[in-house]
Formats: C-alpha cells, structure tokens, sequence
C-alpha cells in the first residue's frame, strides 16, 4: 500500500520515517491551533504546495505511523481526502477529530496518562496544597500538565518494572528553553501489587476531599476528557503508587540531540531511562 494518493486539493504520501502523510486544503481561516495529537496522530496546520505552481496554501496535515495498529485510520483518512477532494471547513475538521479521538480512545496510554495526573493531584490535597491544584492546565492541548509561578511539572507514568518513559522531543526542547526556574518531569509507576482502584475510584476520592471553587474546578477540568476513559476497568493499587512518585530535574536530563536533518521531529518521542540519570 505505499503508493500515493492524490486529488485535486488533498494527498497522501510515505516519508522515508515510515510515516503516512495526508494532506487537504483548509477553506476557511477560523481554524486557530497550529498543533496537536489525537491519540498517534500528530495534526498540524501548515503552508503547503499541491502542484507545480510554487504557491503554498493553507492546509491541514495528518501524519502518524504506519503500522497495522493504525488500518481503520487509514481507511478512515483515504475516505476523507477522496470525498473532500476540493477542500474542507474547519467545522469539517472538528468533526473529523471528534471521530478519530473515538477510534483512539482504546489506547491504555490515555488510561494511565490521566490515571498519573490524577494520582499527583491526589498526592498534592494530601501534602496540603490544594492551592497547586489551579496549575493543573485547563485545556486539554496545553503544552505542560501543571505550571504554577515559576514551577512546572509534567507527569509522566509507566507500568513497567523499571522508569522508562518515552520524552516528547520538542516539548523536551520547549521545557530546557522554558524561562521558569524550576521543570520537573514526574515519574508515576503504576503499580499492580493489590488492585484496589480505577480511575473513576480515584477521581471519586478526590471529590471528597474537595470543596467549594476548588472542587467545581476540579470537575469542570475532569468532564473534558472522553467518558469513556471511566469506564475503563483496568485497576491499581492506589498506596503503591503514591509511594513511586519521582520528581526529575528537567535539567538533569539535558539536551537531547538530533543531528540528522532527516529526522521529522514533529512527532518525535525518545525513551529515556530516568533510573539511570
């Protein structure tokens, strides 16, 4: 299936990564995020040619792995470029999202990325600073999971026996350049000792020990994310857990180096060993 599709205003193509590639010209000009994941696939909105006239329009690109866990959003993608052949809206867009964040949603990465940030918000109300919990971002395709003044925390989870967690390279780069004074990575291993919680448990335990603003806060954050998501079964041992969380100096870490100007670092995550730093 490595063959290119193209049409009039849309295509897809490999890159020599193994990535898939669609593109399709956006319409209109109300379309404001520049860029974002949906489950593995990187969305961004950029200036692109389609022929040989040297003129770049504005368009909205897809690019994701390609791999057999990703054939129903290929199907999905071919579909969409042939039908919107002369274009799309935002409003075309949007929809799209919404249809592909329902096929992600299977994704246990999405499970324990939330479970991880609840469990820090959890571990903050019992160290007694539920202040922190304003840091905690508002929307959910914010860079950082939590900035507070001149601190920043971004949590990272693993269900493995050892601290691998897979680094965003720009937002790696983005956290080294970031002018605050103190960048924390958040190490969470999920740990499978007594299964006594799910996630929709623990949020339940953080609404009692809420109240107020801080509380009605606190829910309007949570009821962002995908219902589905809390009906997952998947359990934890919620003491275990709390008693594996690691802060990491951001700087300790260091820059991470790509020299190969091949390399698509848009969507470009790197495993690091954080027992090892």
């Amino acid at each position: 299936m490595k063959d290119e599709l193209r049409y009039k205003n849309s295509f897809r193509k490999f890159s020599d990564e193994n990535l898939l590639i669609y593109g399709i010209i956006l319409v209109d000009q109300s379309f404001f995020l520049k860029e974002f994941h949906v489950g593995k696939i990187n969305i961004s909105i950029k200036e692109v040619e389609f022929d040989d006239s040297n003129v770049k329009v504005r368009s909205v690109i897809f690019n994701f792995q390609f791999d057999k866990e990703n054939e129903l959003f290929i199907f999905l993608l071919d579909s969409f470029i042939k039908s919107n052949s002369d274009g799309v809206t935002s409003n075309d867009i949007i929809k799209l999202i919404k249809v592909l964040k329902s096929l992600s949603i299977n994704n246990l990465g999405d499970y324990y990325g939330l479970v991880g940030e609840c469990i820090f918000i959890y571990d903050l109300i019992k160290k007694g600073q539920i202040d922190q919990l304003n840091s905690w971002h508002r929307d959910l395709n914010d860079i950082y999971d939590f900035v507070q003044g001149d601190t920043i925390y971004e949590i990272k989870t693993t269900t493995g026996n050892i601290r691998k967690h897979s680094l965003k390279y720009l937002q790696h780069k983005l956290l080294m350049n970031d002018f605050r004074e103190h960048k924390f990575y958040v190490s969470i291993v999920i740990s499978k000792y007594s299964l006594d919680h799910t996630l929709s448990s623990l949020v339940r335990e953080i609404e009692k020990m809420l109240f107020g603003k801080i509380l009605s806060e606190f829910k309007s954050k949570i009821s962002k994310y995908d219902d589905r998501l809390f009906e997952i079964s998947e359990k934890f041992d919620l003491n275990e857990t709390l008693n594996s969380i690691l802060y990491m100096d951001v700087n300790n870490i260091g820059d991470i180096s790509i020299e190969n100007k091949f390399v698509d670092t848009n969507n470009l995550s790197i495993p690091v060993f954080f027992d090892l730093t």
